[in-house]
């Protein structure tokens, strides 16, 4: 519901938060700050932006509101359990963001690629392709690789801090 929602919101600040090193900026506390307020009320959000925490606050409201819903005792432990893997999901996300990735193996990988497409053209060229069908191939080539390359440094560091 509306908690899981800002549970999100607030791990992504508190990772952005390890990843750059730095406080959230003013912008982005104002506009943390309106996104929980949309979503859970102005009190709530103001007790999570208080937190030096802040998915610790989410769980612990989460767990108020469990308290107070008087659901049975089987179902009320089974939430409460996934409360708790909500915290250690945490815990290993911020270990993700905290492990380097080497820079070395990015620049690496790209350096080779742009190699590979550098030799691309005459390589095509003396398979006897026309020249248009050369200048199509390899643009198609460098886009879709090159793309690729790209969608694979989002994946190894989510928080752009490369």
């Amino acid at each position: 519901s509306a908690l899981a929602v800002a549970f999100a919101y607030a791990l992504k600040a508190h990772l952005a938060e390890i990843a750059v090193g730095r406080d959230e900026s003013e912008k982005e506390r104002g506009e943390l700050r309106a996104d929980l307020g949309a979503l859970l009320g102005r009190l709530e959000a103001d007790e999570i932006m208080r937190a030096a925490h802040k998915p610790h606050a989410v769980t612990k409201i989460m767990t108020r509101v469990l308290g107070e819903a008087n659901l049975e005792p089987g179902l009320q432990a089974r939430v409460d359990e996934g409360i708790s893997d909500l915290l250690d999901y945490v815990g290993l996300s911020e270990r993700i963001v905290k492990t380097p990735i080497p820079l070395l193996y990015t620049r690496l990988a790209a350096r080779a690629l742009c190699g590979w497409l550098f030799f691309l053209p005459p390589v095509l060229l003396g398979l006897g392709l026309a020249f248009s069908q050369v200048v199509a191939a390899t643009a198609l080539a460098a886009t879709l690789l090159l793309a690729a390359d790209e969608v694979g440094v989002r994946i190894e560091e989510p928080f752009s801090v490369l």
